[in-house]
């Protein structure tokens, strides 16, 4: 099993692209994303980070504060390969058989394409503050090798950050 960051996001009332240049070189996938009210206007920007290095969160952390941004998603990846001699159907089943999102009753999967959620989103007032997300079908993120088991857990809002220890 390999433990990774594979996406944070950060909300700030500004942006600032320049920092965009230097992040290209730290890190592959870098972009920001307007936010809307719902009016139309508006009201901050999400600087969205694929795989991001300590290095790369370190370099970004004064640019956070200066420009009073806030962590606002963070999703931890478990990417599991199974060893020789190791069914690799058995142990999709029985991640998918035991896993649970606590605190979540009756979080039964839901399946859009070949991903599989553990809280449905779609038919939500509010996205809720954590989900899991499961999938066999791809490569590993990190290393590309095949047969990859992918499991994802996925926290919104920086309220949940705060209350999980990410600050």
């Amino acid at each position: 099993v390999q433990a990774y960051c594979d996406t944070v996001e950060r909300f700030s009332p500004y942006c600032s692209y320049g920092h965009l240049g230097g992040l290209h070189r730290r890190t592959t996938r870098a972009w920001f994303e307007t936010c809307f009210d719902s009016s139309g206007a508006i009201f901050g920007y999400r600087l969205v980070l694929q795989k991001p290095t300590l290095r790369v969160l370190q370099h970004l952390e004064p640019w956070r504060i200066k420009h009073k941004g806030k962590i606002c998603r963070v999703d931890i990846a478990f990417d599991f390969t199974c060893l020789p001699g190791v069914d690799r159907q058995a142990l999709i089943q029985f991640i998918k058989c035991q896993t649970m999102l606590r605190w979540t009753p009756g979080s039964w999967m839901r399946a859009v394409e070949t991903t599989r959620y553990w809280v449905e989103q779609v038919s939500r007032n509010r996205r809720s503050n954590r989900d899991l997300c499961f999938y066999s079908n791809r490569p590993s993120k990190l290393d590309q090798s095949p047969n990859c088991i992918h499991l994802e857990l996925r926290l919104f809002r920086t309220e949940t950050l705060r209350r999980n220890g990410v600050n």
